[in-house]
């Protein structure tokens, strides 16, 4: 639709560029906020950590000689997440990607 430009990164050692990016981000996230989500799941532990777990376990991505070890840590891993999810109020925001 429109020809592709890009731009620069901001300079990290000059404040007003990284504020300026700030109050941006701000606004976008903002903006994202006055409404719910229509057309993208929601970040959640089940379809970001377990399903994730279970799609690597089964489709031969690891090692079978790193296997135990893995599956043993990411469930232990996945078990603290859950953990601070139901001890931590949260509300779903809407945002870029």
């Amino acid at each position: 639709l429109f020809p592709r430009r890009g731009g620069r990164a901001p300079e990290p050692g000059n404040l007003d560029q990284l504020y300026r990016l700030g109050q941006l981000l701000g606004r976008l996230h903002a903006v994202g906020s006055t409404r719910p989500f229509e057309h993208r799941e929601a970040l959640g532990v089940k379809n970001f950590g377990h399903d994730s777990l279970t799609t690597l376990l089964e489709g031969n991505f690891i090692p079978k000689s790193l296997l135990p070890a893995y599956e043993s840590v990411a469930r232990d891993l996945l078990k603290r997440v859950e953990d601070v999810y139901a001890a931590t109020p949260h509300k779903n925001i809407r945002m870029h990607g």
